[in-house]
């Protein structure tokens, strides 16, 4: 996932179209029916999960139930 920074705010009605776009899919994925709180808390997640398996912080062989986990959290 990103490291440098590109100045993207997601749940900003005046981000590119793609940006909206894709923010959309996932809020809808997740079932955010909200202000896109939800969304961005599993953006988060995932963001944050991405990031401590390239460092080698996370156990290899957990990684399916991690995102299995994940899903049920957030999926209706």
């Amino acid at each position: 996932m990103f490291q440098q920074p590109i100045g993207a705010r997601f749940a900003v009605e005046d981000n590119e179209p793609e940006l909206r776009a894709a923010f959309s899919v996932l809020s809808e994925a997740v079932g955010d029916d909200g202000d896109g709180t939800a969304t961005e808390v599993f953006w988060g997640a995932l963001h944050g999960i991405s990031l401590l398996e390239r460092a080698g912080r996370m156990r290899a062989e957990h990684r399916p139930r991690r995102v299995s986990d994940l899903g049920s959290r957030f999926t209706p």
